[in-house]
This record gives C-alpha cells, sequence and structure tokens, in this order.
C-alpha cells in the first residue's frame, strides 16, 4: 500500500518538487530466514543543479517488524521484533549517458549518505556509491564495453539489524551466486555485512544477424562480462581485520542477453561460471535470469 501527495514548483531555477507519502510494504528474505513489514512516513525534496545533476532530500520515520521462522538461525534471531527507525537522507545522482538501459557513452554516479537516529531505536551513519562509465569500441561493429563499481559503509551506533546490513548475490547484483549467496553465513542463512564493494566489466554488441540494429533487433544486446565483489563484517575494533574482510573477493564470469523493456529496465538471460568464492559462499553455475533497473 502507497499513498503520495506531489507538489511541484515550476517557476524556480532549481525545479523543486515536495512530496509526502504514506506506505506499507512487506517483503520475504527467504534466503536470511525473516520476513519485514515496514510501516511508515517519507518526506521528499527533489531538485536539479543541472539538467544532469538531481538531488533528493528526504526525512524517512517507519515501524519495521521483523519476523522469523523457527529455524530461523539465531544471530538473524537476534535482530527480530519491532523497531522504530528515524532518519534523513541525501541522494545525488549525476546522469550523462546518452540513455539508460544500453547506453553507448558517457558515465553515471550516485551516492546516498543517510543518517539515523533522530529519535528511535536505531541509530547508525550509511553510505552508499554506484558508478557507471561507458565507452564505444567500435562504432561500426556497435561494441560497447562498460565498467560499474560499487561500495558501501554501515557505521553501527546503535541498534542495527541484520535488515540494514548490505548483500550480495544474485542475477542483478553479484552474478555466479544465488540471491544474498556471497558472505557471511550462519546455518544457512545470509547475513549480509557492514561493508562491500563490487565491480563489474562488461562488452555489449549487437546480435550477429542482418538488421539487429534497428527494429525489434534494437531490443536485444549479447554481452560478455566478468564481476567481482566482497561484503564483510568485520569485528568493529580491528583494523586489520577490516582489511581482510575488504580483500575477500569472490568473482565469476559469463556471457547472456539481454533485451529492453521499456526505457528504464532489462531482462538478462546469462550462462555464469564463478570464478572464486569462499566457504559457506553459495554458487549458481549455469543460467541466471535476471529483471531489474540496475545492474552490477
Amino acid at each position: 500500500m502507497h499513498l503520495a501527495l506531489t507538489k511541484p514548483l515550476l517557476l524556480h531555477r532549481y525545479k523543486p518538487v515536495v512530496s509526502g507519502s504514506l506506505y506499507q510494504r512487506a517483503a520475504d528474505h527467504v534466503s536470511s530466514g525473516y520476513r519485514l513489514l515496514d510501516r511508515g512516513l517519507l518526506l521528499d525534496l527533489a531538485f536539479q543543479t543541472s539538467p544532469t545533476t538531481k538531488h533528493h532530500v528526504q526525512w524517512e520515520g517507519l515501524m519495521r517488524e521483523m519476523s522469523v521462522s523457527n529455524k530461523t538461525s539465531f544471530k538473524v534471531r537476534e535482530s527480530s521484533g519491532p523497531q522504530l527507525k528515524s532518519m534523513v537522507r541525501h541522494m545525488i545522482s549525476v546522469d550523462q549517458r546518452d540513455e539508460a538501459v544500453f547506453p553507448t557513452r558517457g558515465a553515471r554516479l550516485h551516492i546516498c549518505n543517510e543518517l539515523a537516529g533522530l529519535g528511535g531505536s536505531v541509530a547508525s551513519l550509511r553510505a552508499e556509491l554506484h558508478l557507471q562509465l561507458n565507452y564505444t569500441l567500435s562504432q561500426k561493429l556497435g561494441l560497447v564495453v562498460q565498467a560499474s563499481g560499487a561500495a558501501g559503509l554501515l557505521h553501527d551506533v546503535y541498534g542495527s539489524s541484520v535488515a540494514d546490513h548490505f548483500f550480495l548475490g544474485g542475477a542483478a547484483s553479484l552474478r555466479g551466486f544465488q540471491h544474498r549467496g556471497a558472505g557471511p553465513h550462519c546455518d544457512g542463512h545470509a547475513l549480509g555485512g557492514r561493508m562491500y564493494w563490487a565491480g563489474g566489466l562488461h562488452v555489449f554488441a549487437p546480435l550477429p544477424v542482418p538488421g539487429a540494429g534497428s527494429g525489434l533487433g534494437a531490443l536485444f544486446r549479447s554481452h560478455l562480462f566478468l564481476n567481482t565483489g566482497c561484503v564483510a563484517f568485520p569485528d568493529r575494533g580491528s583494523a586489520g581485520e577490516w582489511w581482510r574482510g575488504l580483500g575477500a573477493a569472490r568473482g565469476a564470469g559469463g556471457a547472456g542477453l539481454c533485451v529492453r523493456l521499456g526505457r528504464a529496465a532489462r531482462l538478462e538471460l546469462s550462462y555464469v561460471l564463478p570464478l572464486r568464492w569462499l566457504p559457506g559462499d553459495r554458487t549458481h553455475a549455469g543460467i541466471q535470469l535476471g529483471l531489474g533497473a540496475n545492474f552490477l
């Protein structure tokens, strides 16, 4: 359930838009053994400082109920129960790509900083960054190379739960691993981590058939890829443990077919081969299907 009110202020040079949303959302995270029910209020101020630079300044307050089953691991159970969370957030997105789904040039940078603790039972600082670079290798052949990267850090003051952690694994995240399959696990359940990094390298090309660059053929791309990443939950006071956690990289490679879905999303069917994993990780070799707007 989602109810939103929006008020654009069209006469201002920064094109601000003020909105407020009341929502209730539920999500089952089977790979981590819990279910979330969030009820909250989100206030948002969106504005532009240039045609390619967009900002969001938000306040969000929510009541979170985390429920578990009798088979859920103890480390996940520690986070179960109700939580009251209040946070302020700033997001900036700089998008200079020629298009969102199959870009041939340009870059996109997205940064999100979040401070929780203005009331409620959780206090933390969370930062996350996403970067994508695109370059045309051969305009005649339609070859495009894409490099992408992401990183995040969560500093817990008190009250942060498994639901606040970062996770890696899945067709839209770290290919070659099951959903949330890379990183710390306990009794078969993904715990995520308080820091992560990930990177991907792709080569996109039109299908090797006549007319692939126009008409229906323009909806399809073939691609080769390598992706790598790490998610860790080191001891808070050990700097050496943090660096060792950051160095525990996983990796996978493969090839596949991408299909454009409108102007903002794509369907990706890939054959993936895990190249490096650690004990406890849940790998996925073979066919992997992904659907989304943002891929690593």
